[in-house]
Formats: C-alpha cells, structure tokens, sequence
C-alpha cells in the first residue's frame, strides 16, 4: 500500500497506551501518597505575635524595612494566621512595655 506496516503501527500504539497507562498509575499512586501526608500535617498554632520595635537602633534611614512573618505557603495564608490569632487572643501585644522611654539606648550602645 503506502509504505506503512499496520503491525508494527498497531504495536507501535500499543507499547504508547501501555506506558502511558504505567505513567497513569505511577502519578495516581504519587497523588495518593500526598494526600496522606496532607492530612497527616497538623494546623500552623501561633500562641503570640510579639514585634520587639524599641530595640531597632536606626543610624540612617534609607531604603525599605519590611517587619513581619514570613512564611512558606499561599500569599494571603499569613494573614488568615494572623486574623485568627487576633480573634483568638482577643488582645494583642505589639512593641514593649509601656513604661520604655526614648531616651534608652538599645542593648550594645
């Protein structure tokens, strides 16, 4: 006819759907496994947020300084942990104690 071989086409194709078939299996068996270890990871607890600004000893002001957590994961999952730790405490404590005064130098100076 034209040159092609229907049996060596024909096994051509199916040596293709069997590794893929294989290839199918290996990545639900992959995706399975996964799924265990997500449910297998406990929830992120934070019990206080505590930012310690009094004691930045600044000399000159030029850039950016960015105070924060920083964490692995989607972009807006810190701020969820941060509103839920806020709900939960109620009160938060953010800085020192009320009686610092400027004039303390930080610790080393």
């Amino acid at each position: 006819m034209h040159g092609y071989d229907p049996d060596h086409i024909l096994r051509m194709l199916w040596e293709r759907i069997y590794s893929l078939e294989n290839r199918l299996q290996m990545l639900v068996n992959e995706n399975e496994a996964l799924q265990q270890q997500v449910k297998q990871l406990k929830p992120l607890h934070i019990d206080k947020i505590e930012y310690k600004i009094h004691e930045l000893h600044v000399e000159t002001l030029s850039g950016t300084l960015n105070i924060g957590l920083t964490a692995t994961g989607e972009e807006n999952g810190v701020g969820e942990i941060i509103e839920q730790v806020v709900k939960q405490q109620g009160n938060t404590h953010i800085g020192g104690d009320d009686d610092d005064t400027e004039d303390t130098a930080p610790p080393g100076d």
